[in-house]
């Protein structure tokens, strides 16, 4: 897949072809034929054609505000076919090819309703990152999103402390092998990755005004109970962005 551009007078025209199950020519065609032929080619349309139109717009940064409305309307269409995992990914589209489209962002906070719990905390920072990226923030959607983690913050705290005590009865008498170290460095990977989708979180929360105290005082010690659990250290670009969300 590729994208060609070129300059006409006072103006860039962008021309893209997609080969194959999408057009099923070699030659350069128009935005509007990729459209047409994208809405005429697939009957009935499910959430995963509708993604592979969305992966490939965005992957060819195709900007045309029609692919964009078309897509939103098919979505919209099959809106309860939806899992809360592509409700994500297509939001995260939109939020990266920068297309902002209320009616999808309103239908996608009243499907994924109480479905929240089967996102993972790294799916749930980028739907909150995705939302307020265009200053959307639904009360419930935000409210929800808050509970589930402060919920799976207290149930991780606990956690950590037991691995603690087992940890230091593992030293004690001297388990201490390769495999224990491996693990120690997939889990301090595993654990940076939790404290940037925190600060994601976090940013998104601050970003809207939404307050909830809660949620910044229990993600604050997790934070802490990770990095000192680990001795991990936070790059200065995420430090940056974790220092900003709480001085909101």
């Amino acid at each position: 897949m590729n994208i060609r551009s070129f300059k006409a007078p006072r103006q860039r025209i962008f021309r893209s072809c997609i080969p194959g199950k999408f057009i099923r020519t070699d030659d350069w065609i128009s935005v509007d034929k990729l459209i047409n032929s994208v809405s005429s080619q697939y009957t009935p349309t499910t959430p995963k054609v509708i993604l592979d139109v969305a992966r490939s717009g965005l992957k060819l940064q195709i900007f045309d505000s029609k692919l964009w409305a078309l897509i939103c309307s098919n979505t919209l269409a099959v809106r309860e076919l939806y899992t809360p995992n592509q409700w994500v990914e297509l939001l995260h589209i939109y939020k990266r090819i920068k297309t902002r489209n209320p009616e999808l962002f309103n239908a996608a906070a009243v499907q994924l309703g109480g479905r929240l719990n089967a996102l993972s905390l790294r799916d749930l920072s980028i739907l909150t990152l995705s939302f307020s990226y265009f200053t959307f923030c639904p009360n419930g959607l935000f409210e929800n999103v808050a509970e589930i983690v402060c919920a799976r913050c207290d149930n991780s705290l606990i956690s950590a402390n037991n691995e603690i005590s087992s940890e230091i009865t593992r030293n004690s008498v001297g388990l201490v092998d390769a495999e224990s170290v491996e693990n120690k460095c997939r889990l301090k990977n595993n654990e940076l990755s939790a404290i940037t989708s925190y600060v994601h979180l976090l940013g998104s929360y601050a970003k809207c005004g939404f307050e909830h105290k809660q949620l910044f005082e229990v993600v604050a010690e997790s934070i802490l109970n990770k990095l000192s659990k680990n001795n991990a250290i936070i790059p200065p670009n995420i430090l940056l962005k974790l220092l900003t969300a709480y001085s909101r």
